[in-house]
């Protein structure tokens, strides 16, 4: 991308990339540090990026309004003026792309296999579709992988070595940028979510606390008993960090007898998304979730990573982290 001294005197039409609209807290952060990594970097850029359809958001806990006479969607609340494209409308995502000067992925892990291949194809048709028109294309600060099937590292293969610029946001993902791009200029960067950080170093509450982040998918029994087991005996108060709004605190609440030791519940999205200054704090944080451990590290605060994914415990790893592997069968939370 081009520095800020050769900002562009015509407005660039850019089409951004990402897990956008979910009530994910990290993804939503991750969108508002594109768009300011951008406006940084070129004079009056005219950004779109892929949404989840509005027609489908709770209005209450979006972080959006919206224009719903045509897509796509003007929004004007967090960023300015930006165009929000629903995801889902395939016909106005080509054109929006066919439109746009350079098509950006706005960090995240969107290139792997693990969740579902179709959700690896999703992303790789933007992609495609940009290389047929003759697009720029930078992948920003990805973190990229597992793959597991064959044909999968064949795509990336393929298309990683066509793209305009890439960043990665660990080594992991910079090794495996290299096997499929050797030739290609690949920078290792962090994640997105450091970009401009404001970081505080808060006093810990005057009752010990730890701060605990799970997901949906990923928990074994294993480490629900371990955490049970840890709440049971520990004399700190445990407080649930809910960073993806309604389905984190809808799973915790199913977790028996884990739930029952949970004290309160704490939404971070104005904490996370608007680095509002939180003025919470915790001796340590338990983190499943990726952003909940990035959250944490910002604060500085210790965690302690369950690594459901490579990702966590490759952040674990960089950060000199303690971190539990969820793929071993037998597990336990150290002392």
């Amino acid at each position: 991308m081009e520095t800020s001294e050769t900002k562009h005197q015509k407005p660039l039409n850019i089409f951004i990339v990402g897990y956008y609209g979910f009530k994910n807290a990290g993804d939503e952060l991750l969108l508002k540090k594109t768009i300011c990594l951008l406006k940084d970097q070129y004079l009056t850029p005219k950004i779109c990026a892929i949404y989840k359809a509005p027609h489908e958001i709770n209005k209450e806990t979006a972080h959006f309004s919206f224009n719903t006479k045509n897509p796509p969607y003007k929004n004007s609340d967090l960023f300015g003026e930006i165009t929000l494209c629903p995801r889902n409308s395939y016909i106005t995502v080509i054109k929006s792309l066919f439109l746009a000067d350079i098509l950006i992925f706005g960090g995240g892990g969107l290139l792997q296999d693990k969740t579902s291949k179709r959700s690896l194809i999703y992303y790789l048709k933007f992609l495609l579709f940009a290389l047929i028109f003759r697009k720029k294309i930078y992948l920003i600060a990805q973190g990229l992988g597992p793959f597991k099937s064959r044909i999968s590292k064949w795509l990336i293969a393929n298309l990683l070595k066509r793209t305009t610029g890439i960043s990665v946001r660990d080594k992991t993902s910079y090794k495996i940028s290299k096997i499929f791009a050797p030739n290609a200029n690949i920078i290792l960067t962090s994640d997105l979510a450091y970009y401009k950080a404001v970081t505080s170093e808060e006093e810990s509450l005057n009752q010990p606390s730890i701060g605990l982040s799970l997901r949906g998918s990923g928990l074994n029994q294993s480490i629900i008993d371990a955490l049970t087991t840890f709440a049971a005996t520990s004399n700190e108060t445990l407080v649930f960090l809910d960073f993806q709004q309604v389905f984190d605190s809808k799973k915790i609440h199913t977790i028996e007898p884990l739930s029952k030791y949970i004290k309160n519940t704490i939404s971070m999205n104005d904490y996370f998304i608007n680095q509002q200054d939180s003025q919470i704090s915790f001796n340590i944080v338990i983190g499943m979730r990726y952003h909940a451990c990035v959250w944490a590290s910002l604060h500085f605060i210790p965690f302690l990573a369950l690594a459901y994914d490579p990702k966590v415990k490759s952040l674990a790893k960089e950060l000199g982290q303690e971190y539990i592997d969820l793929t071993n069968s037998e597990i336990a939370i150290p002392k």
